[in-house]
């Protein structure tokens, strides 16, 4: 589905041009929702759960 990819694409892509080194710097990278949806800061503008339903059920 394209609105995964796009997803992906928005809160991964500090990490995949090298803006940021590793994982960690990402979550604290401000231009990224990265920290939002894996749950380690909330932003009350972020629909997390809406984005997060796309992914699939947490186990």
């Amino acid at each position: 589905m394209y609105f995964r990819e796009l997803i992906r694409y928005i809160h991964l892509n500090p990490l995949r041009a090298k803006i940021v080194s590793d994982i960690k710097e990402l979550n604290k990278y401000p231009y990224s929702g990265h920290s939002a949806l894996m749950g380690r800061k909330k932003h009350e503008w972020h629909d997390t759960e809406y984005v997060l339903s796309y992914f699939g059920k947490k186990v």
